[in-house]
């Protein structure tokens, strides 16, 4: 761009003396671009500063949500069944159980279908066997019936327990109905006053879900719910 320059006649005293002032028309000098890229710098700055912890608040406050809400579910599915339940159509043990699961834990319930004028029980013909796989990090819930394989040769029209060996048949056949309830699951325990061979209630059940974290940050986040669960009947 070239420079329009005008010369300026300056007296001083007896002296007769001339002055030429240059000017770019339009344009920014050199300094002036400096000082707007050092402010523009400082302003993304300050907005980031901002922005980014919010954003990492945002997305930790997200994945929080997701784990107590994959949690609760799993605990009220539990609730629903053992609504429906006595401690003699309940198998309950942290027993081991040979592998591929690597020794999870279990919950199996039977459920009251329905009860007549007498007050006499009718039971589902069902069990519904909950289970933790580790590999998997999940809690899987798997039904089973007494015409279903594994022929284990058992009626399921009054309330029973069952036996490792039983119920490790019942989680090895790929054949029953089968439903993951929980993912990310680091652990999944379940406890109640000492039986013999089984747990006795009331069960406290704990359940902690494990995912990766916000981005930026390289550890787990977790969340952990804890819940008591006694039985309207006992027998």
């Amino acid at each position: 761009m070239s420079a329009i320059c005008r010369s300026n006649r300056l007296m001083s005293g007896s002296a007769d003396s001339r002055a030429t002032v240059c000017r770019i028309p339009n344009g920014f000098s050199i300094l002036e671009v400096l000082v707007a890229t050092a402010l523009m710098a400082m302003l993304f700055g300050l907005v980031f500063a901002f922005l980014v912890p919010g954003m990492r608040t945002y997305a930790l406050g997200s994945v929080q949500a997701e784990m107590q809400q994959e949690a609760t579910l799993l605990l009220r599915n539990i609730s629903n069944d053992l609504d429906l339940a006595v401690s003699g159509g309940v198998t309950a043990s942290p027993a081991s159980i040979p592998t591929p699961f690597n020794g999870p834990t279990y919950l199996a319930v039977m459920k009251i279908e329905s009860v007549n004028e007498k007050g006499q029980q009718k039971w589902e013909d069902a069990l519904y066997v909950y289970y933790w796989e580790k590999p998997g990090a999940s809690v899987i819930r798997k039904q089973w019936t007494s015409t279903s394989p594994p022929n284990l040769g058992k009626s399921l029209s009054a309330p029973t327990h069952f036996t490792d060996i039983e119920l490790a048949q019942i989680i090895n056949e790929p054949s029953l109905k089968t439903k993951v309830v929980a993912r990310d699951v680091s652990l999944f325990q379940v406890s109640g006053t000492a039986g013999s061979p089984w747990l006795q209630p009331p069960y406290t059940i704990t359940v902690k879900i494990s995912r990766k974290a916000a981005t930026g940050r390289t550890d787990n986040e977790t969340f952990t719910l804890t819940r008591i669960f006694s039985l309207r009947n006992n027998q």
